[in-house]
């Protein structure tokens, strides 16, 4: 099988696990209203999606080496796809919560896994054009929900929109389990965590924080907070999402041309400016400047550090390690 299409099919995963990411946030408000829970507890909901993730992550070391990356990436989609398929047909709240945390499972695996891989193998544009994708699931998952929450349809239909295409993805990933190489025996040491690892951790943390305060948030405050319509909010938050994925769009063609420490230095410097103009917001297309500059200024960051991350730990530890930097990732979105 040729390396393109292993390639492309890891696109098409981060396409699909950027989805309901961007459609959540969307969907919030009208879930909380069928089910009477007070528009706070979509922290509850993200809190439940990142346990999953984030005890899935962590161990994306042990699960490739038992059983390799190709069938962790058929399983990760199984997951995925019952959690989408549960949010859709949940009759009471706690199974909206249940549902979210086995997505967040399947979705902890591919990312760490697939993370993993193109750090292993390809080089810096494949991980930015990799996490683009993401960015372009994030954006089209949004845009997507509004559909069915202005519609007169449901936000189940949302979900279940959204576990159709991951369940087609789920087959890609069984057709071509074996491409994605073999399981490797355990490395000595590779579950260390050194001040590296520690400081890497910390920055995984704050990043993800951010971003899914921005992606997740942003719909309810300027829907429920501002008085901004359905229609425009999620415009806004599409827009934030579309943002992110043009930067990394960009980054991927700038390929190795752009040095790392100058590109997270501009990121984050652009990620601030525009979480200054969404709080500040005189007039309501100010915010919304600000969450463009805020997608733009995270593009970088978490593809960049990821690439890093074999240089400065070295290669056998790198998946694990991985998987620890996404699970520090998780906790930054609950906080």
């Amino acid at each position: 099988m040729s390396a393109r299409l292993v390639i492309g099919i890891a696109f098409a995963g981060f396409v699909a696990l950027g989805l309901p990411e961007g459609a959540t946030g969307v969907a919030w408000p009208s879930i909380a209203d069928e089910f009477g829970r007070p528009i706070g507890q979509l922290g509850l909901l993200i809190a439940a999606l990142v346990v999953g993730y984030s005890v899935a992550a962590g161990f994306i070391g042990p699960i490739t080496d038992r059983v390799g990356l190709g069938w962790a990436l058929v399983g990760s989609s199984a997951a995925s796809t019952v959690g989408l398929f549960g949010m859709a047909l949940a009759p009471t709240w706690p199974m909206v919560v249940v549902a979210m945390a086995v997505l967040g499972a399947g979705g902890g695996v591919v990312d760490a896994g697939l993370n993993a891989h193109v750090a292993l193998e390809r080089g810096a544009r494949v991980m930015h054009l990799l996490h683009a994708s993401f960015g372009v699931g994030a954006t089209i998952g949004p845009a997507l929900m509004t559909l069915f929450v202005v519609g007169s349809t449901s936000w189940r239909w949302g979900f279940g929109a959204i576990g159709v295409v991951q369940l087609g993805l789920g087959v890609l990933y069984l057709r071509t389990r074996t491409a994605w190489g073999a399981p490797e025996p355990p490395v000595p040491g590779r579950r260390r965590v050194d001040g590296a690892v520690v400081l890497s951790l910390a920055v995984f943390a704050v990043y993800t924080g951010l971003e899914v305060a921005a992606g997740q948030w942003a719909f309810s405050v300027l829907s429920e907070g501002r008085g901004v319509s359905a229609g425009a909010a999620g415009l806004a938050v599409t827009g934030f999402w579309g943002a992110l994925t043009l930067g990394r769009l960009v980054a991927g063609a700038a390929g190795e041309r752009w040095r790392p420490g100058a590109t997270l230095s501009a990121g984050l410097a652009l990620s601030v400016l525009g979480t200054v103009l969404f709080w500040w917001a005189p007039v309501m297309w100010v915010g919304a400047v600000g969450l463009l500059v805020v997608g733009l200024g995270l593009a970088p960051i978490f593809p960049m550090l990821t690439l890093l991350t074999p240089m400065r730990v070295g290669r056998e530890r790198s998946t694990t390690v991985i998987g620890y930097q996404l699970t520090a990732a998780s906790i930054g979105a609950v906080a």
